[in-house]
Order: structure tokens, then C-alpha cells, then sequence
């Protein structure tokens, strides 16, 4: 006789087809069940662990039809006719929604906690209890057993394993990882976080916040992820170097590798004058020698330079000397015998 009970599947009834609605994963050696090929109810003894059918082991109830694994299975449960009163985390199909819901408020996996080692009067008390416990972190997809220690442990195993093809930037999910790449590409994604941008410059400009924030101000403790970062704290003026825009502009004017200076400007900055605006619009002095753009600050300079906007790089500037002489004028007080060209 075959334990429904402990099957947590109800008994059949009398004419009706259910006979055969039992999970084979679940079933007890000596437990009989029809093939595939046997019609539906007839009672073919077997020898102990010959009781399974033959073929895959994910096997519907109600059909009598092998799968070659489970989301084959779970693809038949969702689509076939019939199959309305099925238990999406078992797979398995019962003859009315009373033994569905039967099922649901006995089987362990729909109300304990193993974590906890601690059963529920419901699924739903069970999953609230996952969604709100603070000693781990239940994964809350169908038919998952992960259970993780930390949110970002927990974060991590549901982006691998259940959205590993889904745009962080807009949630979209794709069929293939060839669509999924497609869509960065055209989006200027980040691959870190899936940001979206309107272009390559402002991804990479994005791509700064992710950077570790391990550069050490030159005048003192702070640290910041660029170096144009650093030089916009400098003209700022809240560096306790007690540098600002002007003396960090005189520092710059007066240094033999400033090129980037133009030369309209370069007298007045060495000297700390105030520049003049220019047909309604302030100076543009800090010059990129591999493009046409100008810019007011020098941070702006350097952060233009930091991205790939032109052909020049951050090395063409030769910051090391600048940073000798920085640290020679405003941290150790020294003169540095600058020289106006």
C-alpha cells in the first residue's frame, strides 16, 4: 500500500484518476507505479528498486511523462492543461485546489525553517519570517533553498544564479548573454553596476565612483579616488595647506612645464590677478594640447584628461615634479625657485 500520508499527497478517491498522482523523487522502495507506457491505474508489482519509472527522474503525476531535467518539468507544470492545481516548489498536480492547499499547509518545505529548525502554521508565516529574521538571509525565488549569513552574500548568489542576464541599470532581463552585452554597449552601461550613460565620457567619468579612494591629499590627510579630485579640494580652499584657486594658480603659472597655460593669461596668474571676463564670458586659460577644449580650472583640465575624450594622458602633465614643488611651497614652506618664462 502505498503511505500517502507520508507522501503528504491525498488519497485517491474511488473512479477517480489520482491513483497515480505521486512524485516518484518521493516514493518508498516497494511502492508500485505504472510506466509510462501502462495505462493510467494498472497495478504492475515490481521488484524492489525496480519501483521507478524508467527514463528522467523529473516525472509528472498526472501525465506519466519523464523529463530530461526540471525546468522541462516545471515548463510542462506552468503550460499543460489540468495541471491548475500545481505545486510550483514541488511540481507536483493534485485534483482539486483543497488538496493543493492541503499540501501546502503540511509539507515541510512550504513551512519550516530549517535555519531555524523551526515550523510555521503557513507558508506565508514562513516566508515573512525569512524576509524579516535578522540571524540569516533567506533567498526569496521560487524554488531555492539558498541561505545566506549577510545581505551581500545573499545579493550576490541572487544575481549569479537568478539574474545573471539582467541590466542592473534598468532591470530589463535578456534570453542570452549576447543580448545582454548588446544592450550595455548601446546604453554606455557600467559593468559594475549597470549605470547608464549618454556616452563614453561620462561612463568613464562614472566609472571614477567605483575607484577606491586611496590618493593622499598632498597638503593633508584626506584621500580621494582621482587626482583631479585633490586639486579641485586645493582650489577650493579647505585644504589645511591653506592653498587656494590663486595660490594654487600662481604655484601652476610659475612652473617651466606649464604649457598648458595660455599665454594671454600666464603673467596675471603667476602674479595672483584676478583674470577678466572676455565678451560675457569668464577665461578659459588651461588648454588641452590633444583636443580644441579649454577650461576655467585646472581640476577641469585634469579631469578632462582623465577620461578619453582627446589623445592626451594624465603622464604628459609630468605631475610627480608638480607635486615636489607643491609640497615645497605649501607644506614645507620652501622656496622652490620658480621662474617665470
Amino acid at each position: 500500500m502505498v503511505n500517502w500520508q507520508a507522501l503528504d499527497i491525498p488519497a485517491p478517491t474511488e473512479g477517480s484518476k489520482s491513483s497515480n498522482n505521486i512524485n516518484p523523487q518521493s516514493i518508498n522502495t516497494g511502492t508500485t507505479i505504472p510506466k509510462p507506457n501502462e495505462p493510467a491505474g494498472a497495478n504492475v508489482s515490481r521488484a524492489p528498486g525496480q519501483h521507478l519509472p524508467a527514463g528522467p527522474r523529473n516525472y509528472c503525476n498526472i501525465c506519466q511523462r519523464g523529463f530530461k531535467d526540471r525546468n522541462g518539468l516545471q515548463n510542462h507544470v506552468d503550460h499543460a492543461q489540468n495541471h491548475q492545481h500545481a505545486c510550483k516548489l514541488c511540481l507536483i498536480t493534485f485534483a482539486s485546489s483543497h488538496d493543493l492547499n492541503q499540501h501546502l499547509r503540511r509539507a515541510p518545505q512550504h513551512v519550516l525553517c530549517k535555519t531555524c529548525n523551526r515550523k510555521f502554521s503557513t507558508q506565508s508565516a514562513r516566508d515573512e519570517h525569512w524576509e524579516k529574521t535578522a540571524k540569516h538571509r533567506h533567498c526569496m525565488q521560487p524554488r531555492c533553498d539558498f541561505d545566506a549569513q549577510t545581505d551581500e552574500a545573499l545579493a550576490a548568489h541572487t544575481k549569479t544564479v537568478h539574474f545573471p542576464l539582467q541590466c542592473g541599470g534598468c532591470g530589463r532581463i535578456f534570453p542570452s548573454r549576447t543580448k545582454l552585452v548588446a544592450h550595455f554597449q548601446a546604453n554606455w552601461a557600467c559593468l559594475d553596476c549597470g549605470a547608464h550613460n549618454q556616452n563614453e565620457h561620462n561612463l568613464n567619468q562614472h566609472m571614477l565612483t567605483h575607484a577606491p579612494a586611496d590618493l593622499i591629499c598632498w597638503g593633508c590627510d584626506r584621500s580621494y579616488r582621482t587626482i583631479s579630485s585633490m586639486f579641485l579640494h586645493f582650489e577650493s580652499g579647505i585644504c589645511s595647506s591653506l592653498v587656494d584657486l590663486t595660490e594654487f594658480n600662481k604655484l601652476l603659472a610659475t612652473w617651466y612645464r606649464a604649457s598648458f597655460i595660455h599665454a594671454d593669461y600666464r603673467g596675471d596668474l603667476s602674479h595672483g590677478k584676478p583674470l577678466k571676463m572676455e565678451n560675457g564670458e569668464d577665461p578659459r586659460p588651461f588648454l588641452c594640447h590633444g583636443c580644441p577644449a579649454s577650461f576655467g580650472q585646472f581640476s577641469a583640465l585634469v579631469q578632462h584628461l582623465e577620461g578619453v575624450a582627446c589623445g592626451k594622458h594624465l603622464q604628459d602633465l609630468k605631475l610627480e615634479e608638480l607635486e615636489a614643488l607643491f609640497r615645497d611651497e605649501f607644506v614645507d614652506n620652501q622656496d622652490g625657485g620658480f621662474s617665470l618664462l
